[in-house]
């Protein structure tokens, strides 16, 4: 009997220093990953800029053109 709780102990001990270090360890991934995030990230859109640039200017020039057009007139009775 004792040693049945002995073992219970034991494995209650066990089972707790686990889960410290894999709650640790956890933390310690989503820290690193985010770091690792912040890093590629930027790196990634400066690498596909060249792809996305003409797009980017063709959606400023109809910017553009759209408002330099003629000016709507406000609808009377609306």
């Amino acid at each position: 009997m004792v040693l049945a709780v002995l073992g219970l102990v034991f494995k209650l001990v066990c089972g707790l220093v686990g889960a410290c270090f894999s709650l640790v360890g956890s933390v310690l991934g989503l820290i690193l990953g985010g770091v690792a995030l912040a890093i590629a990230v930027p790196l990634a859109m400066l690498v596909l800029l060249p792809i996305w640039l003409p797009v980017i200017v063709c959606v400023a020039l109809v910017c553009a053109l759209l408002r330099a057009g003629p000016a709507r007139k406000a609808a009377v009775g609306a």
